[in-house]
């Protein structure tokens, strides 16, 4: 590495710790215009553009305040990086999660609903900017203080800053209010908290409470995620009988090809008598962080209350008549579509349909949850009482159930 770059990152340094995004983005240009002309490693071009990617974002306005004047400046930016990437395939694979963040960012801003927000508050934490993520996240817990998706990925930004007083008091808040099948991610999140602030402050109780806290959650399930979270609680704690464990653990998740790293990290502890703060930090803080939000995307369950508050900004009423309130108060819905069909309670042509997977007689099928965005009530296919072809026409037609469902995709990916 040049005495040249080597001077601009740590320039990147001083600037990203003094909050100063215009100079961050001014010496991240000058590296990426010199790494077109002199060899720069791999991973210092990579932790580049990430810098690069959250300078451009600046104060942050378009996405806090949804300013669209900055939204230009920020899409000028992003595309100056696509440009430089265009020769460059090998590092644009290595970086493209950082774009797809950025690029999530850009096109969600255009529709901030609730939901929006809150990925857009996830992409800005994969660009290392848990700052901004936490001022939209904390404007959302205003609109609902219960609203899990939004507190557990405050969890994740506030850990970011080392803030884990903050996390575990979220994450113990997020317990209480979490769908039952998905209290793994809370509990993972106070894992990593209490080890990190094990790490930081050496309190014996802190590691021994994350240790209890990851064995909760793969009790629940066994998932990468909570067998990262374990082995990091065990690799942290020096207990050989726990790292063993959490080894065992690895070899039983679905995704065991992503062990290779933390049996590395294994090998490493067991070979020398420690393993260096920095190397697990940069390992876990990288990787696990990202698996979480992915997780929590992809296979997070939501009753249809929370999918209507968190789309919405309200939970719909509902009939306490054919055991209504419970089926949707389960876990397992998912959102299929808006339509401009006209309710039956209130003549508005605003219902929406929520669906929910199970199998009958061997084959898959679909329950209905219908939301008017009017009035604010649900019912099932039985209460709307409207003419069965028109709606199911309507939302099945318009919005394919078996290329949305998640069960029905991943069934059919196998």
């Amino acid at each position: 590495m040049s005495l040249k770059i080597a001077e601009l990152l740590e320039g990147c340094r001083i600037a990203r710790e003094a909050n100063d995004w215009p100079r961050l983005e001014k010496l991240t240009s000058q590296i990426l215009e010199l790494a077109q002309i002199s060899n720069l490693d791999d991973k210092t071009l990579i932790q580049t553009i990430r810098s690069y990617l959250s300078s451009i974002i600046g104060i942050g306005e378009f996405v806090v305040f949804l300013e669209a004047k900055n939204l230009q400046d920020f899409e000028k930016g992003l595309l100056k990086l696509k440009t430089f990437l265009k020769d460059k395939p090998h590092i644009h694979k290595s970086v493209s999660r950082y774009e797809y963040a950025a690029d999530e960012i850009r096109i969600l801003c255009v529709n901030p609903i609730a939901s929006n927000r809150t990925k857009i508050a996830r992409s800005l934490r994969i660009l290392a900017r848990p700052d901004l993520a936490i001022a939209i996240l904390e404007d959302q817990l205003q609109l609902s203080a219960r609203n899990y998706y939004t507190l557990t990925t405050l969890c994740g930004a506030y850990c970011d800053i080392y803030r884990f007083d903050k996390t575990i008091e979220l994450a113990e808040q997020a317990l209480r209010f979490n769908p039952v099948d998905g209290r793994m991610y809370p509990l993972n999140a106070l894992t990593r908290a209490h080890t990190q602030r094990f790490k930081k402050d050496g309190d014996i109780e802190d590691i021994e409470k994350a240790l209890m806290y990851a064995k909760t959650s793969i009790d629940l399930r066994i998932d990468a995620y909570s067998a990262r979270s374990y082995i990091a609680a065990a690799i942290a704690s020096r207990d050989e009988v726990e790292i063993e464990n959490a080894t065992a653990i690895i070899d039983k998740t679905e995704n065991s090809s992503q062990s290779v790293d933390e049996n590395a990290l294994i090998a490493a502890y067991e070979a020398a008598s420690e393993i260096p703060a920095e190397m697990i930090e940069a390992y876990f803080n990288e990787t696990q962080e990202s698996a979480n939000e992915e997780i929590a995307e992809s296979s997070l369950e939501f009753n249809v209350f929370q999918i209507c508050l968190e789309k919405y900004g309200w939970e719909p009423n509902c009939a306490l008549e054919r055991n209504m309130f419970e089926r949707f108060s389960n876990p397992g819905w998912f959102f299929q579509n808006d339509s401009d069909l006209n309710c039956p309670n209130c003549d508005s042509p605003k219902l929406s349909s929520i669906r929910k997977h199970y199998v009958s007689f061997g084959k898959p099928s679909h329950y209905w949850a219908l939301v008017c965005r009017g009035c604010r009530q649900v019912t099932d296919s039985i209460g709307l009482n409207l003419n069965n072809l028109l709606w199911k026409k309507e939302f099945d037609g318009v919005c394919p159930i078996v290329d949305i469902c998640p069960t029905c995709v991943s069934e059919d990916k196998a």
